[in-house]
């Protein structure tokens, strides 16, 4: 009886051996996945303090005649991992300018990596009157609650008990099997995105980080009320580190910053709903590794946020259109 259970024992240990042996093999015959790096785009912004954008190209023309618009945000305004004629602004651009020719159309992207909600309003506060834009388009990230400080962001992670640059480095056997370099790789990806959900459901407690959020959002949403002021839109995009489907981790913090807005007044898109049905592994700039937009994310975002504008009567659809949206730059025609 002992015998037939060691030999039970054995041959399963042979089996799992063996076919990990095949795996190895394969994995090594096989080319090593690009994983889209041949179209992950990674630009270094141009230096720059750190309350002014990082603009991709020259500095916006100002003294331009046109229906303006500025889009304010953080990397995924910026366009992290995308060309910059790829990202949403420069999409909204050129959708607006084909629908409606006649009238010149200027998308500022205002933007930085890295910044937080507040840090995007500080920017843009004093610049407004100089910008004078007819719409100004929030693009916010759930993250964009978190915390200025990239020490405190840290605390806060390893408090969880994970910072992604904390990992102990591979070992030898993780160096020279592709196999074990491929688990591991997939167990740190799962560790750090079940930490990053519980990182970002943290930082929108009713703590210090989300009351600043909160009064920047409001500051925001405050442009919209002025008579002179521009059209304000609040777009809400979800993070691409998993499927955008029932399970979605996020849901609760786009309503949180949902009902915020709409007890404010402010206009909001949320942008969930519009990746329904797509697979999130296509959408993202590195499926599941890097949760930027990618180019078909960015386009989708860019369609919806024009539909919204058109919607709302904030679109340059004629030169009757443009007085309703500010009117400052064309004389009234119908």
């Amino acid at each position: 009886m002992r015998r037939t259970i060691l030999f039970r024992l054995l041959a399963a240990i042979l089996a799992l051996v063996s076919a990990a042996a095949l795996l190895e093999a394969a994995l090594r015959l096989l080319p090593a996945p690009a994983a889209g790096r041949e179209v992950v785009v990674r630009e270094v912004p141009r230096p720059a303090p750190a309350d002014e954008p990082q603009f991709r190209g020259p500095e916006p023309d100002l003294a331009a005649e046109a229906f303006r618009i500025v889009a304010v945000g953080d990397s995924f305004t910026w366009g992290d991992g995308v060309w910059p004629e790829d990202a949403y602004p420069a999409r909204i651009e050129r959708r607006l300018a084909a629908t409606e020719p006649r009238v010149p159309v200027q998308v500022i992207n205002w933007s930085r990596r890295g910044w937080n909600t507040a840090q995007a309003w500080r920017s843009i506060e004093d610049d407004l009157d100089r910008l004078d834009p007819d719409v100004l388009v929030l693009g916010y990230c759930i993250n964009d609650a978190e915390p200025a400080s990239a020490e405190r962001r840290r605390e806060l992670w390893r408090e969880l008990g994970w910072w992604p640059g904390d990992e102990p480095a591979p070992g030898w056997l993780a160096r020279n099997s592709r196999l074990v370099g491929r688990v591991r790789t997939s167990l740190l990806n799962l560790r750090s995105r079940r930490t990053a959900r519980a990182y970002y459901h943290r930082i929108y407690d009713d703590g210090p980080s989300w009351r600043l959020n909160r009064r920047a959002l409001e500051s925001f949403g405050q442009l919209g009320s002025r008579p002179d002021g521009p059209r304000f839109l609040l777009v809400i995009f979800p993070i691409f580190d998993s499927q955008l489907d029932a399970g979605y981790p996020y849901r609760d913090l786009h309503r949180k910053v949902a009902e915020l807005a709409e007890g404010e007044g402010i206009a909001t898109l949320d942008l969930l709903p519009a990746y329904a049905g797509v697979d999130a592994r296509r959408l993202a700039v590195l499926p599941f590794t890097d949760p930027h937009p990618n180019e078909l994310a960015h386009r989708i975002a860019a369609d919806r946020i024009v539909e919204e504008l058109v919607a709302r009567g904030w679109a340059p659809r004629g030169r009757r259109a443009v007085r309703l949206a500010g009117g400052r730059r064309f004389p009234a025609e119908d």
